[in-house]
């Protein structure tokens, strides 16, 4: 089901209701997590100086990985203190009539969904490549998708649902697959090494004659 994004208010909107309720509020930010990787931000919001001295204020956190997404490749801190702030508006009630998160926090959603389902596309792609060079037939392929990973992969709006436990299994099932055409049809393990190997007491031989006994 499409996002209607119109329906989302956006984070400036709320500022300026916000000061322009309460002239004298307060907005406070504190970094929690200051990256590398990713940056978590508390976000204060107060009617008044006075009132957040005394312990009544709302507050709001978010977090942004570095990377995730085009706009965190360089302002990942700047969107999670936005974020914080807008979060922490919504919880003193500024603009909260569809949802708590704002505009751009469901972009930023968006955008972080279409990037996994591309990245989970690309990667099973990828699979199917190898396997072709590998001298798979695609009716091979397919059934090997089906029957191992419970993935119909004829449809390509399946795609973007191989997700990273079926890439393992997938992995994990073609690698035995192969062991067991190289091997014709005998999987090789330490167990049927050693029993290869092993040759039990009664059929190995002493290397004694009996003779019999002179009375």
């Amino acid at each position: 089901m499409a996002i209607d994004l119109s329906t989302y208010v956006e984070i400036k909107d709320r500022v300026k209701q916000f000061h322009a309720t309460y002239p004298k509020g307060v907005i406070k930010t504190e970094l929690l997590v200051p990256g590398p990787e990713r940056f978590v931000v508390k976000a204060v919001v107060a009617k008044t100086a006075e009132e957040c001295q005394n312990g009544a204020y709302f507050t709001g956190h978010a977090e942004e990985v570095v990377g995730q997404g085009y706009i965190n490749k360089s302002s990942a801190c700047e969107n999670a203190e936005t974020s914080a702030v807008g979060r922490a508006l919504a919880f003193m009630g500024f603009s909260v009539d569809v949802s708590i998160a704002s505009r751009e926090e469901v972009e930023r959603a968006i955008e972080r969904q279409q990037t996994y389902d591309l990245e989970r596309e690309q990667a099973l792609n990828g699979m199917v490549s190898q396997m072709q060079k590998n001298g798979m037939k695609n009716s091979t392929i397919l059934s090997f998708f089906r029957d191992k990973i419970g993935l119909d992969i004829k449809d390509p709006k399946n795609k973007k649902n191989f997700n990273p436990a079926m890439e393992q299994k997938a992995g994990y099932e073609l690698t035995k697959m192969i062991a067991i055409q190289e091997t014709g049809g005998t999987v090789l393990t330490e167990e049927t090494n050693d029993s290869s190997k092993a040759v039990s007491a009664e059929t190995q031989p002493s290397g004694k004659t009996d003779t019999p006994s002179k009375e």
